[in-house]
């Protein structure tokens, strides 16, 4: 309460401020690189990685990567950081 009355209630957000701004940069980081993983993963994946499936709206084949795919670039996005 000393700190409260002397610097008012914005003096408990000044230790907050640095750690809160790393998380930041580094969490933009992560999800960066957790998409270009996925996304490299998806054009360049083998049997195993890539499923396809058939769109019914649009009638077209499409592309998503199985869970062993979204595993693999959490994993390297994780060794990024």
């Amino acid at each position: 309460m000393k700190t409260v009355r002397n610097e008012s209630v914005f003096a408990l957000y000044k230790g907050a401020s640095p750690p809160a701004v790393a998380w930041a940069l580094t969490d933009s980081i992560l999800m960066g690189s957790l998409y270009n993983y996925r996304l490299f993963l998806l054009n360049h994946g083998g049997s195993g990685i890539v499923e396809s499936y058939f769109d019914t709206s649009e009638r077209t084949e499409r592309k998503r990567l199985s869970i062993l795919g979204h595993a693999i670039a959490g994993l390297f996005a994780g060794w990024t950081r």
